[in-house]
């Protein structure tokens, strides 16, 4: 059992909350950077074609992965997976480069907006494979199921003081999800 109450837990919290905004900030900032390095600072109407370009992107990739524009964003269950999935540099190496080409080329808002769609795209579908093969990929370990069972609340225990890896989680109690679902309408009752 690992302690999740102190420093250290608290820093895992932070860590993984913040792996995926982390890296699309980066890759945002570097693709501005080398543009910003070929042709200047941006005006209001470049850094207004970033944002449009940025934000286009990030609801097309969105509405690809909810299968359309008007669905609900929602967030699949959380499994477990490797820190090394927030190593983001190759994703962000290669969104950064395509921007570079990009300013070698183009000029202006276009340029901006391009920037902003390019580095967008390439981090979003790049990490999103990454944080795939790690929870997936060769070696992976499967850990508990955090799928909610319907019909049965669901709570998150923030004050048992530990949790569960999916290295310590080897008994197996013997009970799938559809044998623990209630579909009465009653509270669930505790287990021991």
């Amino acid at each position: 059992m690992t302690d999740t109450r102190g420093y250290r837990g608290s820093l895992r919290g932070v860590v993984t909350a913040g792996a995926a905004p982390h890296g699309y900030t980066l890759a945002l900032w570097t693709g501005g950077a080398v543009t910003t390095s070929a042709r200047g600072a941006p005006d209001v109407a470049d850094a207004l074609a970033l944002l449009t370009g940025a934000t286009l992107a990030f609801v097309t990739v969105g509405a690809v992965a909810h299968g359309g524009p008007g669905r609900p964003l929602t967030q699949a269950a959380p499994r477990p997976t490797r820190v090394w999935a927030a190593f983001h540099l190759f994703t962000i190496g290669l969104g950064t480069a395509l921007c570079g080409v990009l300013a070698h080329v183009l000029s202006g808002p276009l340029l901006w907006g391009l920037v902003g769609a390019v580095a967008t795209t390439v981090y979003l579908c790049g990490a999103a494979a990454q944080f795939w093969w790690a929870g997936t990929g060769p070696g992976h370990v499967a850990g508990p199921s955090t799928r909610p069972v319907r019909g049965r609340t669901t709570a998150l225990m923030l004050d048992a003081g530990t949790e569960t890896t999916p290295e310590d989680d080897t008994e197996d109690d013997g009970a799938s999800a559809g044998e623990n679902a209630d579909t009465s309408g009653r509270s669930p009752s505790r287990r021991p």
